[in-house]
């Protein structure tokens, strides 16, 4: 066959773009009417409604069972949920709500496509708003969108939402213990240390341990039959795990679930993962080393900066660390790259630049230089003052 021209490949771009205009219109669906023979059957006075009810048992049982079972995962996580509806979620796969399988289903299938007809009225798009898309105006009609003011439950039951936060929080308890675990290691020797840890492969095994196969919901069809697909699956059912216990019980409850499961039985190991050594310059002055703000001018100027954000840290040199620039001596506070440009932004509004350190002072700091001060100076934050000032900071910046 031979290969086809650019020609012929517009034509046919040109024909499924017509085909999906088509398929958008209503006007262009018809309602086909099916004559049933009513000979041989029985009135037993039974209804649809009826029937549809007895199609809900199946349902109800499966639902009963699956939170009976997440009992079990509670005791084995040793956490119960306050709102056993996340969990449900973190442990839904897409498949299980938009395709629905064969013979385990046959229920579901039956109450999507049968029953009584629901008209739907109004426009189609504001009824399959919530399913997956494709597609560049689709795409720009997304990001059009604009937050909520309040907190607003999403209207996804999948675990893909839970996913991307579970992401977010195993990667940042990863970057927090491999930070006080190797105080001499550089970024890019952590950053290696981490992808080993976060990368789907090992989040499979972690999910074996926690033999979260044999609680996910999934569809019964061919796409997870393949133990390559199946394990990608689990990974991601782990991270959305992961985000469901933080936003249930706060961050201590994923970083002490993470820890036991990737060192289960290896009391050694865990040991030194959980109890990690302070930061070196914690090592040597436990109780504070603001005694040294009298001897330094750096310090002194650095205790301006501490009024303008109403926060006095208790290790003042992380702060002098934070603002040191590289070519003065090598820096290892730098946790995480978000968006410069938006972190550059914070940066000049709470005056970071007045305070930063470089061996060749510059005329001007570049939008990376501006964001790295701001990144620094929070992973300092958070050394010295844990989690919660820094992400009251966070919120407030």
């Amino acid at each position: 066959m031979p290969k086809p021209s650019f020609e012929d490949k517009r034509k046919l771009e040109c024909k499924e773009i017509r085909l999906q205009e088509m398929r958008t219109q209503s006007k262009m669906k018809r309602d086909v009417t099916v004559a049933v023979s009513a000979k041989g059957f029985y009135r037993t006075g039974i209804m649809c409604d009826v029937v549809q009810h007895a199609m809900l048992i199946p349902v109800l049982v499966c639902h009963l069972r699956f939170h009976r079972s997440c009992d079990m995962l509670e005791k084995v996580v040793n956490y119960k949920f306050k709102n056993r509806f996340i969990l449900q979620l973190a442990l839904t796969h897409p498949s299980y709500r938009e395709n629905f399988g064969t013979n385990p289903d046959h229920a579901r299938n039956t109450l999507t496509n049968c029953g009584i007809r629901q008209p739907e009225y109004g426009d189609r798009r504001i009824h399959y708003m919530n399913t997956r898309k494709r597609g560049i105006n689709t795409l720009i009609n997304i990001m059009s969108r604009f937050g909520k003011k309040e907190e607003t439950q999403s209207n996804i039951t999948h675990n893909e939402r839970l996913e991307f936060l579970g992401d977010a929080v195993v990667e940042f308890l990863t970057s927090i213990h491999l930070f006080h675990m190797f105080p001499d290691l550089e970024e890019g020797g952590l950053a290696t240390y981490r992808a080993a840890l976060v990368q789907n492969q090992h989040l499979a095994v972690l999910a074996k341990v926690l033999n979260l196969d044999q609680f996910m919901l999934y569809a019964h069809g061919s796409d997870l039959c393949h133990d390559l697909e199946l394990r990608h699956a689990m990974a991601n059912c782990f991270e959305a795990f992961m985000g469901a216990l933080f936003l249930d019980g706060g961050i201590q409850v994923p970083d002490h679930v993470f820890s036991e499961t990737m060192f289960k039985d290896q009391d050694v190991l865990l040991g030194v993962w959980k109890n990690y050594p302070p930061h070196p310059l914690q090592e040597q002055e436990p109780a504070g080393d603001r005694k040294w703000i009298k001897s330094f001018k750096l310090l002194q100027k650095l205790t301006e900066f501490e009024e303008n954000i109403g926060v006095q840290f208790t290790h003042i040199r992380l702060l002098a660390r934070a603002f040191t620039d590289r070519s003065i001596g090598y820096t290892n506070l730098t946790l995480s790259l978000v968006n410069n440009r938006t972190q550059a932004v914070v940066c000049d509004d709470l005056g970071m630049t007045n305070y930063a350190v470089y061996s060749h002072p510059k005329v001007e700091l570049k939008t990376k230089d501006r964001a790295d001060l701001l990144e620094a100076f929070l992973g300092a934050l958070y050394v010295d003052k844990v989690t919660t000032l820094a992400r009251c900071f966070t919120h407030h910046s």
